[in-house]
């Protein structure tokens, strides 16, 4: 359909150039099968309704993507893309003059959430579910595969939930995700432990009391321990938590 050729996924690799994908024959083979060979995969999912959000929520977004497009792709060095970090975004393929808020594809943003939020249900992640559903976003959804939903139930993925992160600590977020990952974790499931203890550098758990705060990030998922640094169990950071004014990281 006219629909699916103007749907495509935009890559931001932490090395290399910044690359657009458009749709082949199934519009599913965009998040499902994504180009393989980068060591972290994060899938950036705008909340329902974006174009009605609240002006707080629908400024936040924006300018995740103007940090995204701003500071991730076209730099590093593109001989070693198993080392990088690499943000995809669905946009539609027509609207590459605008800003990159301006070209994300919403329907194919909301149809990505709606399998995960499937999948998480089939888990046992009902509450992580329900944020998904109803929750403002962004979201960002991360793993060592090249696929939104992995097969089985042994992946691990690492989920953040923007909804309630204040927008002066999106620019540490994105900073977090894009940093190069050290040989010795990359493309290995212990390299989502990396990206969750940078974000604690920016959240510190176990500040203030248990219960008057939510979480923010969540490690899921795995049928057993990976690696000694990789709990199996979800990780929850709160936004209570949050550090002020930290400076950005290198």
């Amino acid at each position: 359909t006219r629909l699916a050729r103007e749907q495509a996924m935009a890559y931001f690799p932490s090395a290399g150039t910044v690359v657009r994908v458009d749709a082949a024959a199934r519009l599913e083979s965009l998040y499902r099968r994504a180009t393989p060979g980068f060591g972290i995969y994060t899938f950036v999912l705008v909340g329902p309704g974006v174009e009605r959000l609240a002006p707080g929520d629908q400024a936040k977004s924006r300018e995740l993507f103007r940090l995204i497009e701003m500071y991730a792709g076209g730099k590093g060095d593109p001989t070693s893309p198993q080392q990088a970090h690499v943000f995809l975004i669905p946009v539609d393929a027509e609207l590459e003059q605008f800003p990159l808020f301006n070209q994300v594809a919403a329907t194919l943003s909301d149809r990505m959430r709606g399998e995960l939020v499937n999948d998480l249900r089939e888990q046992g992640q009902g509450a992580l579910a329900g944020r998904l559903e109803t929750g403002p976003g962004p979201f960002l959804v991360s793993g060592v595969e090249p696929a939104l939903v992995p097969e089985g139930q042994t992946s691990f993925r690492l989920l953040a939930d923007l909804s309630g992160v204040g927008m002066e600590h999106l620019y540490d977020v994105v900073d977090t995700f894009d940093r190069q990952l050290a040989p010795e974790v990359a493309g290995r499931p212990e390299s989502l432990t990396v990206i969750r203890d940078r974000l604690s550098e920016i959240a510190q758990p176990g500040v203030g009391g248990a219960g008057a705060r939510q979480g923010w990030v969540f490690l899921i998922g795995g049928g057993g321990d990976p690696g000694a640094s990789v709990p199996a169990r979800p990780i929850v950071i709160g936004v209570a938590d949050l550090l002020p004014n930290r400076q950005p990281g290198a």
